[in-house]
């Protein structure tokens, strides 16, 4: 396999540091210095709009499907149409709960 050429002149690339240099501690000198690194920039997390309100959405409180059923039956029964009944809404839509 000698007639492969490597590519480049077979240098692949520069090799680089992993991790920032460990550097001894300010007016020590010699073995006895405490190595200390160098601080990088903080991670941080930003969450979009939707993400925030799919949680919201994910944390409501399921949805009673009997009382529901029972509502709408009464509804198109004809239970809520009172004059009381549609005083109360008429109220309650225009924030005047009590007369």
């Amino acid at each position: 396999m000698t007639d492969i050429a490597p590519i480049g002149g077979g240098l692949v690339g520069r090799l680089v540091p992993v991790e920032p240099p460990i550097e001894p501690a300010a007016g020590r000198i010699g073995p006895a210095a405490t190595p200390t690194r160098t601080a990088r920039g903080a991670d941080r997390v930003e969450v979009s709009r939707m993400a925030s309100l799919l949680n919201q959405l994910r944390e409501m409180p399921d949805i009673r499907e009997e009382l529901v059923r029972r509502v709408r039956d009464q509804i198109a029964g004809g239970a809520y149409d009172t004059p009381e009944r549609i005083e109360g809404a008429i109220d309650g839509i225009l924030g005047e709960e009590s007369r």
